[in-house]
C-alpha cells in the first residue's frame, strides 16, 4: 500500500477513534454499582458485550493510527518513534486480550455460576471469578503503563520540527504525563485526581486524537505537494 493511501486509512481510523473514545468514556456503557449477583447476569447483557467489541475496535483504530505516525516519523527519530510504537503494540495487545478474556472466559464462568446446582460448585466458580478480577486489574495497569510511555516516546520524537509537529509533541507528552498520573492514582486513590482524569478522558483525550488526525491531514497534504512537484 502506498504511503498516501496508508495515511488516508490512518486518518479514517483516527476520527473513528475519536468517536469510540467518546463512547467508552461517556455514561453510555455505565452500569452503576452492581452487586455480585447482578454482575453474574452481565454475560447475557447485549450492551455489556457490545461495549467490549467497541473497546477492541478502538484499540485497532489507535494501533493503525500510531503505526502510520511511526512510518512518517521513522526518518526523524527512529529510536523514539520505534519505542513509542512498541509500547502502543503492548497497549493494544493487552487491552484486546483483556476484552476477549471478559467476553469468553469471564462470561463463561458467569454462565456456569448462574446454572450451578450445588453450593460447592458456586463456591469454586465464585473464587475463579474473583481471582480473574485481580488478574484483569493487573492487565489494566499494564495497559495504562504502556500507553503512557508510548505517548511520551512519540512526543519526544516530534518535539523538534514545525508548528504542528510541536503541537503534536506537546499534546502527546501531556497525555503521557497524565497517563502516568492516572496509573499512580490507582495506588494513591486521591478522589480529586480520579475526577480530573475522568473529565480529561472525556474531553482532552478526544481532542488529542483529533489533533493527531489533523496532523495526518497535514502530512497527506505535504505528500501531495511533493508529488505534484515531481
Amino acid at each position: 500500500m502506498k504511503l498516501k493511501n496508508t495515511i488516508r486509512l490512518a486518518i479514517i481510523c483516527t476520527f473513528l477513534s475519536v468517536l469510540t473514545t467518546l463512547l467508552i468514556h461517556s455514561n453510555v456503557f455505565e452500569f452503576g454499582d452492581l452487586d455480585f449477583n447482578e454482575e453474574i447476569q452481565l454475560y447475557q447483557n447485549f450492551k455489556y458485550n457490545f461495549s467490549k467489541w467497541v473497546i477492541i475496535a478502538h484499540c485497532l483504530f489507535v494501533l493503525i493510527t500510531m503505526w502510520v505516525v511511526f512510518l512518517i516519523g521513522i526518518k526523524r527519530k527512529l529510536a523514539w518513534v520505534g519505542l513509542g510504537f512498541v509500547f502502543y503494540v503492548v497497549f493494544a495487545f493487552t487491552e484486546i486480550f483483556r476484552q476477549f478474556l471478559e467476553l469468553f472466559y469471564l462470561n463463561g464462568l458467569r454462565q456456569k455460576y448462574d446454572i450451578a446446582e450445588t453450593p460447592l460448585r458456586e463456591g469454586l466458580l465464585y473464587t475463579q471469578i474473583e481471582g480473574f478480577n485481580y488478574f484483569a486489574y493487573a492487565l489494566f495497569g499494564l495497559f495504562m503503563f504502556a500507553i503512557a510511555f508510548g505517548n511520551l516516546f512519540y512526543g519526544i520524537a516530534f518535539l523538534k520540527g514545525d508548528k504542528w509537529n510541536r503541537i503534536l509533541s506537546i499534546a502527546l507528552l501531556s497525555w503521557g504525563v497524565i497517563g502516568l498520573l492516572a496509573l499512580g492514582n490507582e495506588f494513591w486513590e486521591v478522589n480529586f485526581i480520579s475526577k480530573s482524569i475522568n473529565y480529561i478522558s472525556l474531553t482532552v483525550q478526544p481532542l488529542i486524537r483529533f489533533i493527531i488526525g489533523y496532523w495526518l491531514l497535514i502530512q497527506l497534504s505535504k505528500l501531495r505537494t511533493i508529488e505534484r512537484k515531481q
